[in-house]
């Protein structure tokens, strides 16, 4: 089973990068040097907890089918990221 399949525990959560202020309205991740907005990018696309169907059904929203829309079993943000034909350049 991939570790992308079900969204993070806790104890997995704590040991993502700590985002640190370093001054009013600028954040940045340990060793990613992101802005605050990339950083919650980042955070919610590693943690699952994104809109994404299967994030959504997993949560107990109504969302029909889990199915991506390009016929993969599962909208996840590995395969949006990877492999979803409709999301390529």
């Amino acid at each position: 089973m991939s570790s992308w399949s079900m969204p993070l525990t806790a104890r997995q959560l704590r040991q993502l990068p700590v985002i640190q202020p370093i001054g009013r309205g600028q954040y940045f991740a340990d060793e990613e040097g992101l802005i605050k907005a990339e950083n919650t990018i980042a955070i919610l696309l590693r943690t699952g907890i994104i809109g994404l169907k299967d994030w959504l059904y997993w949560v107990g929203v109504l969302v029909g089918s889990l199915r991506c829309e390009c016929g993969w079993p599962r909208q996840t943000p590995k395969h949006i990221i990877l492999a979803c034909p409709l999301c390529t350049n």
